[in-house]
């Protein structure tokens, strides 16, 4: 029985899909002919892992040739790496990641990007804690390949530290994680009907890991393991890529949609709300500082701020005052979005801070407690 089915996705031979295929056999010195360890793991404390490559656009030979070529003939013969094909004309990791996911056996489900690799031993870190917690999901640390690492979720401060409770999606602010990166048991994946949504060139994995924090289900992060680390090598990322404001944000507008969204309490979907306008209506037009949008797309960012708004409309207290601004443009359409966005991308440290409302200074999902929090991650 597999342990953990790990789906890469590959649409460009350029991309370093190698590294990201061997790490998942790089567990402390697990793997023959990689990093010595004077102390391995015991077999019994490494999972069984497959690493499905999932051929986006180009043939299955390639991919199996270039693997031939660094060293991985051993695992494509004996099944712990295999290739797939996919040929759907459609330039997004949705196709290939469904496929892979679709054709998973294992008990854990796992995804990486073709840019990016994991740290040595942190798909058996992260497996030993899903079994020892009987976890739903493990959330992975984030780490550039520089080193740095990204705090995102921002936990309590002891959360999972000294004791084994679950992360709870409102007071540790998983919202702003969009990407289930980390180990998913398959079995919660096909009772939620976890999919990434077809049709988006970016934004296909919010829905699918935001269903996933405010399922109830158990959640677990070991902030001390092993990370995946983020591959910022490649000249084009596809999810960096230029876009338009409706294709940028189409995800949101689909998640809004969506009736477990509605059926949510009103903490819960204030935080989502929260994430939504701070993260993503205000990163767009932080990306377009100072430059007026489009009619059509003010008029469509306009229209889906003003509906996460109607969803939860405490989500604009915690906001700064440079937030809620350029909020106000968007939603008032009394001062330009251009004088406010470049206001916001200039503003002095109270206006960047602060609420409107005192009283709100000390909120959860404020930013002076989101600092704080950041610089207690560990």
């Amino acid at each position: 029985m597999l342990d953990v089915d790990l789906v890469v996705a590959v649409h460009d031979l350029r991309r370093n899909f190698v590294r990201a295929v061997r790490s998942a056999f790089d567990d402390d010195g697990a793997r023959p002919g990689g990093p010595t360890s004077s102390r391995p793991p015991s077999s019994a404390s490494r999972p069984k892992v497959r690493v499905t490559v999932v051929a986006h656009g180009i043939p299955a030979s390639e991919i199996e040739a270039r693997l031939r070529l660094e060293r991985l003939s051993g695992e494509l013969a004996d099944g712990r790496v295999r290739v797939l094909e996919l040929d759907d004309g459609v330039p997004s990791p949705t196709g290939p990641f469904t496929l892979g996911l679709d054709s998973a056996t294992a008990t854990f489900v796992a995804l990486l990007g073709s840019d990016d690799h994991l740290a040595p031993g942190a798909l058996a870190a992260w497996w030993r804690l899903a079994e020892s917690r009987g976890s739903a999901a493990v959330l992975a640390p984030l780490r550039l390949d520089s080193g740095r690492l990204l705090r995102n979720p921002v936990p309590r401060p002891f959360a999972g530290r000294f004791w084994p409770a679950p992360l709870d999606p409102v007071r540790d602010r998983l919202a702003p994680r969009s990407a289930p990166l980390g180990l998913v048991r398959r079995e919660v994946v096909e009772r939620l009907r976890l999919r990434l949504t077809p049709g988006l060139r970016t934004g296909e994995d919010i829905a699918f890991s935001a269903r996933l924090w405010f399922s109830g289900e158990r959640l677990d992060l070991d902030r001390r393991a092993p990370a995946y680390v983020i591959g910022t090598d490649a000249a084009q990322r596809v999810s960096t890529s230029p876009k338009a404001v409706q294709d940028e944000l189409a995800a949101l507008r689909l998640l809004r949609e969506e009736p477990w969204v509605e059926a949510l309490g009103p903490a819960q979907r204030r935080a989502l709300a929260v994430t939504v306008l701070r993260v993503h209506v205000l990163g767009a037009v932080g990306r377009r500082a100072g430059f007026e949008l489009p009619e059509d797309e003010g008029d469509w960012l306009s229209a889906l701020a003003r509906d996460w708004v109607e969803l939860a409309p405490a989500a604009l207290d915690p906001l700064s005052r440079a937030d809620r601004m350029v909020l106000a443009s968007l939603l008032e359409k009394k001062v330009p979005l251009s004088l406010t966005s470049a206001y916001r991308a200039n503003a002095d440290r109270p206006d960047a801070i602060l609420p409107q409302r005192v009283r709100h200074l000390l909120d959860r999902e404020g930013t002076l407690r989101r600092y704080v929090r950041e610089r207690m991650w560990w």
